[in-house]
């Protein structure tokens, strides 16, 4: 399990341009890249060692205004706390620099593991879909939801 860093082949930054990261991003959200993406892709490190753990993605922006987001973690890292720092810091940038309004995502209704991040991070849990079509199974499914003002209200706790 190594992830990329990166899946845009012209984007793709080096272990030590870390700080082009927080650019691609914002620059990608707003709209500003020059390839131009609905999606993107980042590696989960930890930050010990640097050895990548897991991903993230943030894709289906629709309007600048919601995106949609996903964390998968090695089966070994499970457990540790990685999957919710990696969600609430991207939940935290993707508010505070850029115009989204919403982040959303499915979750598995049996896969409490994630749930549990999801309601750590301050998602709400807004439905039940029976039956539906998630990745390439069919399953019943969650969507939770947070929006930039509920983020707002959890930082001033």
């Amino acid at each position: 399990f190594n992830p990329p860093y990166c899946h845009q082949k012209d984007n793709c930054l080096s272990d030590d341009d870390k700080g082009s990261v927080r650019y691609l991003l914002t620059m990608t959200i707003k709209g500003c890249s020059p390839h131009r993406s609905q999606s993107f892709h980042l590696g989960i490190a930890r930050k010990e060692d640097d050895r990548v753990i897991g991903d993230l993605w943030v894709y289906l922006i629709e309007n600048d205004r919601m995106a949609c987001v996903a964390v998968r973690l090695a089966r070994e890292c499970h457990g540790r706390g990685y999957g919710t720092e990696a969600l609430r810091a991207m939940t935290r940038f993707c508010f505070e620099n850029t115009e989204l309004q919403r982040l959303w995502t499915r979750v598995d209704v049996r896969n409490t593991a994630s749930r549990r991040i999801l309601e750590k991070c301050g998602y709400t849990r807004e439905g039940l879909i029976r039956q539906g079509k998630m990745v390439n199974t069919w399953c019943n499914y969650y969507i939770y939801g947070i929006l930039k003002t509920d983020n707002e209200q959890e930082r001033l706790r």
